[in-house]
């Protein structure tokens, strides 16, 4: 198997892109500041965080409701 260009098309790619920088050595402009980005990033991970915690504590209220129905159904005379 040949490395290289095989024919015409393969040729003008190879010569637009050779002196392609892919890599962006410049100086690098970003629409968001990298602080104000860590800055979100942190609060979604807190409001996340809080939403797990809510979750756990409505599961264990909700099984212990459930638990004291079963209870009282079960201890009923029938």
């Amino acid at each position: 198997m040949a490395v290289g260009a095989r024919d015409q098309i393969d040729r003008l790619l190879v010569q637009k892109y050779a002196d392609f920088d892919g890599n962006c050595k410049g100086e690098l402009h970003t629409a968001i500041d990298a602080e104000k980005m860590l800055e979100t990033m942190n609060d979604y991970a807190n409001v996340h965080r809080s939403m797990i915690d809510l979750h756990n504590k409505m599961k264990s209220v909700c099984a212990g409701i459930n638990a004291k129905v079963r209870y009282s159904r079960s201890s009923l005379p029938a």
